[in-house]
């Protein structure tokens, strides 16, 4: 059957022709045997599923994995003997893996059915469940009628094919480890944000927050809550596939390309937790794609590139780099500095200002409080120069795991052989004015990242000239990626993340947080205020206890937070609770304005951590500068 798909027809007719083409491919004895196929791949799948788990005692998340990959084997062999055994020419392993993309695709469009009609507009679960299944039924037998077992053409090659099966694979694995892990302290700390919505903040700017706000009212499940950041990753890892391919022609490199930079350790990190690096990843490389389409004469990119900008600088204060390391490219030739005479760069850099504008007004209503938090927290850091500079030069081994950062130096040291102009400056600059930072300070070693993030457009020089020594060391860091997941499930990357952030923390993993919040909210039972040591604890106090009691921080020279602005401790009166840590305790200090009358110890058994919760009576005034340095 042809559809026609003649442009000058009336778009209402064109409607009316493709309902038509689907409603007639549909209602047919091939749909009906397809469905037959899909009862039989459900019974595998139970079947396979009992006979793993209780029998062969496999868990539980391999046994469900085993399982449906065997009904989809079984469903593609019927349907390719039985349903459409009119068409079996081609080869049968393409058709293989593109029938199982049509089943991913066909499971989302199942799962979206879920999550709109069930968690945002709360209708019954079986009956969205049910309308879920049919339409992904539906949409699978369409994508194999016309796609798997049919003469529809995607122009895809291999390497497409290669990079969409590797997409899809580590989307999976985020969101499998989005959801099995407890929140990051920071993640819970942006939650917050997102319930008090404002045009900036003290400790970044607030696009996180705004990213956040549409799943902060949904249940109190960490899978939702990092779905924005899952999001920015995938399209993140289609952007550096677009780009490489841009930068070398050849989609060979650009899925190599892509190979490299899923295989930096932090950046699979960013994909599955919600942190500000998620959004400003996907902006950093947005903006120099753009601008390398700028620079080859596409005015409109100029624009683009503007926009881009500004919403790199709604991220990350680090986007201020993206103009310097542009201008320097454009100073650096004759052929790009025609553009200074231009209006495009110029109206670039004003649209980047308007983007950015509601962090300019916000700071300025706030005495520059966060420009100034922030400058202060990269150049005044402390330390010893020479060890703070041994810091900067060891962390791209944690940021990017040891065989990943040895793939960059190498690299590296072809780009400076060939004069790739623009990748040293776009790479080198960063890290040099990062690494100066770290003889007056120790800036966060995960600032670093920035400057990796445009080296798969290395993957050209690297597969050419080093192809065996690239390929081994891409095998060495995904598995070390992978131990570094692993070890998530296994309570273990909390550590990791607590190096990265360069502050001390208590539960050591991503485990504790719900347990501790159940045992406060026990202890709780008269809903008093809560005060805890540290942003760290409130902010997982608040995300796991809800809104049910009032949470503030409150310690001698705690570092200040977005606590202080919410929660006006000189107002509080009577008793409250405080939560602290064994190793900070219930200071001296503190007893002039808190009471201790009880306490009582929490013990989490899973982590081996100690918390106190303290019943006090509150005495004097609660001292405001204990807590707030800016206001």
């Amino acid at each position: 059957m042809e559809v026609d798909m003649d442009p000058r027809k009336t778009s209402g007719s064109t409607v009316k022709r493709i309902f038509l083409t689907i409603k007639g491919r549909l209602f047919t004895k091939r749909f009906l045997i397809f469905s037959t196929v899909g009862i039989s791949g459900l019974v595998v799948n139970l079947f396979f599923a009992w006979l793993f788990h209780d029998l062969l005692g496999i868990k539980g998340i391999l046994s469900s994995s085993l399982a449906i990959e065997l009904s989809i084997v079984n469903n593609f062999t019927l349907n390719y003997l039985w349903t459409w055994q009119d068409r079996r020419r081609g080869n049968i392993f393409k058709r293989a893996i593109k029938y199982h993309l049509g089943v991913g695709a066909g499971a989302m469009i199942n799962i979206f059915f879920v999550i709109i009609l069930y968690r945002f507009l709360g209708l019954p679960y079986l009956p969205v469940h049910l309308t879920g299944i049919l339409f992904g039924a539906a949409f699978n037998f369409l994508i194999s009628d016309l796609w798997v077992f049919g003469d529809a053409k995607i122009p895809l090659n291999r390497w497409d094919l290669a990079f969409l099966i590797f997409l899809l694979a580590v989307t999976s694995a985020q969101i499998f480890f989005a959801s099995r892990v407890e929140l990051f302290f920071d993640e819970a700390y942006y939650w917050t944000w997102a319930k008090h919505l404002a045009l900036g903040y003290l400790d970044h700017p607030p696009f996180i927050a705004w990213m956040i706000y549409p799943f902060s009212n949904l249940p109190k499940e960490e899978l939702f809550l990092r779905i924005p950041s899952i999001i920015f990753s995938f399209f993140s890892t289609i952007l550096v596939y677009l780009f490489v391919y841009d930068y070398s022609r050849d989609k060979e490199f650009a899925f190599i390309g892509v190979l490299i930079f899923r295989s930096f350790l932090l950046v699979n990190i960013i994909g599955f937790i919600v942190v500000p690096d998620a959004p400003f990843m996907f902006f950093w490389i947005l903006s120099f794609y753009l601008l390398q389409k700028a620079l080859k004469g596409k005015k409109i990119a100029w624009y683009l590139f503007g926009l881009s900008f500004g919403f790199a600088l709604l991220s990350k204060y680090l986007a201020l780099f993206i103009p310097i390391i542009g201008i320097i490219l454009l100073l650096s030739t004759d052929k790009y500095r025609i553009w200074f005479r231009r209006k495009e760069p110029y109206l670039a850099g004003i649209l980047a200002l308007l983007v950015f504008s509601p962090v300019l007004y916000w700071n300025l209503m706030h005495q520059l409080i966060s420009f100034k938090f922030q400058l202060l927290h990269g150049v005044e850091g402390g330390g010893r120069p020479v060890t703070n500079l041994m810091n900067f030069m060891s962390a791209p081994f944690l940021i990017l795991s040891p065989p990943a950062a040895i793939k960059t130096l190498i690299g590296f040291s072809l780009a400076l052989k060939r004069n790739h102009r623009f990748l040293l400056i776009a790479i080198g600059l960063p890290l040099t004015v990062l690494m100066l930072l770290s003889l007056k300070s120790n800036p966060s070693v995960h600032w670093l990242l920035c400057g990796f993030l445009l080296f798969p457009l290395m993957a050209k020089e690297l597969w050419q000239r080093r192809r065996i020594i690239t390929a081994i060391l891409i095998l060495l860091s995904f598995f070390t990626t992978g131990t570094a997941f692993m070890a998530s499930i296994n309570n273990r990357l909390y550590s990791y993340l607590e190096a990265l952030s360069g502050e001390y923390t208590y539960c050591i993993q991503f485990k504790g947080w719900k347990d501790l919040a159940k045992e406060v909210e026990r202890i709780n039972n008269n809903n008093l205020p809560i005060l805890c040591c540290d942003y760290h604890i409130a902010s997982e106090l608040s995300f796991y206890l809800g809104r049910r009691s009032l949470i503030g921080v409150y310690y001698p020279q705690e570092r200040v937070s977005q606590f202080s602005f919410w929660v006006d401790l000189s107002s509080l009166r009577g008793n409250v609770l405080y939560v602290t840590t064994e190793k900070k305790g219930f200071p001296i200090a503190m007893e002039r304005n808190l009471m201790p009358l009880a306490k009582e110890r929490i013990i989490i058994d899973d982590v081996s951590t100690v918390f106190w919760v303290y019943h006090c009576r509150i005495i004097s005034p609660l001292e405001e500068e204990m807590v707030i340095q800016w206001r």
